[in-house]
């Protein structure tokens, strides 16, 4: 497959938020599981990513234009969802206003996974 083959299929971007502890791996290892998602799991870990808004951004393009390659599980290039774990103490409130609003004009849909201890 080649990215020009697939052009037909479009491509939805996503970002799972949530906190430590919620279970983010094995949601993640789930969607891996289908032929046509590729997810990463948390890129905003290294503290390089989350320098300033320049940073987070480029490292944003590169996950929204497939050429981030780390922690991803290699897929054929005809995938139809693209995306990854943001955990909200990674910097995610720090430009929050921006990254919204790069989230808006790129289409990303927000999946916000939270974790209730239904034994407490």
């Amino acid at each position: 497959w080649s990215r020009k083959e697939c052009i037909m299929t479009p491509v939805r971007y996503f970002v799972v938020i949530s906190l430590a502890r919620s279970g983010t791996g094995w949601f993640i290892s789930l969607l891996n599981n289908h032929t046509s998602i590729s997810s990463n799991s948390e890129i905003f870990l290294a503290k390089d990513r989350t320098k300033n808004l320049v940073t987070i951004i480029e490292t944003l393009d590169k996950v929204y234009n497939m050429d981030f390659n780390e922690n991803i599980v290699p897929k054929n290039e005809c995938v139809s969802a693209v995306g990854f774990v943001w955990m909200l103490n990674q910097d995610l409130f720090t430009y929050h206003q921006e990254i919204v609003s790069y989230f808006k004009r790129k289409g990303v849909l927000l999946i916000f996974l939270f974790r209730r201890n239904l034994l407490r």
